[in-house]
């Protein structure tokens, strides 16, 4: 879960508002936060570690764990809603690209010609 975590992060999430009052970066998305539940027993992956359980799932409005939604919509109180952030950003993520060193004909490490 680790993993799922930090990719977390690197699609725009933020831990929960618990741990992390302010949000960084855009202010637009600080709704990109973990979710902790109503009762504190359970946690979503980027409020990992402020529970007891963290369970295998982003904070999302449309999905429930044991009977409780694991989110809370974009400007609510506490919104917390990483799901909806994802569906946007993992466009962007997907087109990154890396980039190599043309070879050069002639100029390889090793070449004698």
């Amino acid at each position: 879960m680790v993993f799922a975590h930090e990719f977390g992060h690197l699609l725009g999430g933020l831990h929960s508002r618990h741990m992390q009052k302010k949000g960084l970066g855009n202010p637009q998305y600080d709704f990109a936060r973990g979710y902790i539940s109503k009762d504190g027993s359970w946690g979503t992956l980027m409020a990992n570690g402020e529970t007891g359980t963290t369970i295998p799932a982003w904070s999302a409005t449309d999905r429930q764990w044991k009977g409780e939604t694991t989110g809370v919509p974009a400007g609510q109180p506490d919104a917390a809603d990483c799901a909806s952030l994802f569906r946007l950003s993992v466009h962007q993520v997907s087109r990154y690209r890396s980039h190599t060193a043309p070879v050069i004909p002639g100029n390889r490490s090793g070449d004698t010609g």
